[in-house]
């Protein structure tokens, strides 16, 4: 409900500038809510939790005509209790979106990897951040980001930490198996901002796959056994596969105008 002629207005005008055209639009709070699902069912842990949620806030846009219909049924259910009984709902109508939760401690990973370049990382925290960045690299391609720049990802570096024991956790109800959750690191990355992800189909206009991320040193030394070893067998999994898909597309059933049967035709 929130006025979009302007977006409408660029995306028309500049293409080049402005929107991308293998997205659905008005669609990013459901690419940020499946971000952290597959965060979820592939065990991650990269991305902030997220869920879809319905709230209304006087903070919120609404137009004046609804403003004035909530405060109208407001001061009538105060005045009149048998009359407000009766009115379905009091108040300004509720919003869908996603919910974040909030990071502490990260800062945008842009700061962290030039300080990098002049104070290069102790080799096992390098070696920390590379699985890290690693599992970034997955999220990227399974969710197929159309904007991971290196200024929507975030890096916290603790040098003082401890480690915990290995536990299994299970991925999800719909999934099979477990995983071993990975030890406490020093270095952790949050991936943020995946609201230009899952395209329904391969952008052919004028932008593409912007992984800034390709460009660093990192992305160009071979995935490592362990991250081998850890979601080699989940990818391989038709059963995990199938599952996400089922979950995905539940999810993004939530929304009447953008059919979800784009994104489970175009992924499988």
């Amino acid at each position: 409900m929130n006025p979009k002629w302007a977006k409408w207005f660029q995306r028309q005008c500049c293409p080049c500038c402005f929107g991308r055209g293998c997205l659905v639009p008005n669609s990013g709070y459901l690419s940020e809510a499946g971000a952290s699902l597959v965060d979820l069912k592939l065990g991650l842990n990269i991305v902030p939790k997220t869920q879809i949620v319905r709230m209304a806030s006087s903070t919120f846009h609404y137009g004046k005509i609804r403003r004035e219909a909530a405060k109208a049924k407001k001061t009538l259910a105060v005045k009149f209790p048998a009359v407000g009984r009766r009115f379905h709902r009091i108040g300004l109508p509720r919003k869908v979106g996603s919910f974040q939760l909030y990071v502490d401690g990260f800062k945008d990973a842009i700061e962290w990897l030039q300080k990098f370049e002049t104070e290069p990382l102790p080799e096992v925290v390098a070696n920390e951040f590379q699985l890290e960045f690693e599992k970034l690299v997955i999220l990227d391609y399974m969710i197929r980001n159309t904007d991971r720049g290196n200024d929507n990802w975030l890096l916290r570096y603790d040098t003082a930490f401890t480690f915990t024991d290995d536990i299994e956790i299970a991925l999800s109800p719909f999934s099979l198996g477990t995983i071993s959750a990975m030890k406490t690191r020093r270095i952790k990355i949050a991936a943020i901002d995946n609201g230009l992800a899952f395209p329904f189909k391969h952008p052919d206009e004028w932008r593409a796959y912007p992984f800034q991320w390709s460009k660093l040193s990192h992305a160009k030394l071979p995935f490592s056994e362990t991250t081998r070893n850890q979601f080699l067998p989940l990818l391989s999994n038709v059963c995990v596969v199938e599952s996400l898909c089922s979950d995905l597309y539940r999810l993004f059933s939530v929304s009447k105008a953008a059919s979800s049967e784009y994104w489970v035709t175009f992924y499988l």
